[in-house]
């Protein structure tokens, strides 16, 4: 992978925005390929009107730092509570999470890495046309992303700790 050599300027709302099938806008504020793949950087802003489904990426970490609103978030066997402005979680690849915002409305940043096998997800939703989760489950998983639906059983994995699951909030600050 080519190590990018110059900084690089990237005005908000060059970024093409996704609405996903459960109504949040993702838009890239940093596309991988302007850092050579190394990561991506995604702005997210999130419904509560519809539940995100629990699922796993295969192919990248992920940290999430909260802008504004509140979330709750599962991240293995572990249940994150009262995560407001300031809150950040760090995720690694190949575990199990969900995210739901206890709020009306929220913002996050989202910071996946690397971020050049992801380059195909965010046009997942839009090039699904049946509307059928099984369709978009199919999309996501070329882009190493399992949707888990509620009536699978999640797999037996180490603890939380083992695992690299770390979280920071204002409050515990």
């Amino acid at each position: 992978m080519a190590t990018a050599t110059r900084p690089a300027w990237y005005a908000y709302g060059d970024g093409t925005g996704t609405r996903t099938p459960w109504g949040d806008l993702v838009t890239e504020v940093v596309p991988a390929t302007l850092t050579s793949g190394a990561f991506r950087c995604l702005d997210v802003r999130v419904s509560s009107e519809l539940a995100h489904p629990d699922y796993v990426h295969h192919r990248c970490d992920e940290a999430f730092y909260v802008i504004s609103g509140q979330f709750s978030m599962t991240v293995g066997e572990q249940q994150l509570a009262g995560l407001d402005a300031g809150a950040s979680v760090y995720v690694p690849r190949g575990l199990r999470r969900s995210l739901r915002s206890t709020s009306r409305t929220g913002r996050l940043l989202v910071i996946q890495t690397p971020g050049d096998e992801q380059d195909d997800v965010l046009a997942a939703p839009a090039q699904q046309q049946s509307g059928s989760t099984v369709s978009l489950a199919q999309a996501l998983a070329a882009g190493g992303i399992e949707l888990i639906t509620t009536h699978q059983t999640p797999p037996t994995a180490p603890s939380d700790t083992e695992r690299g699951i770390s979280c920071s909030s204002a409050q515990q600050r």
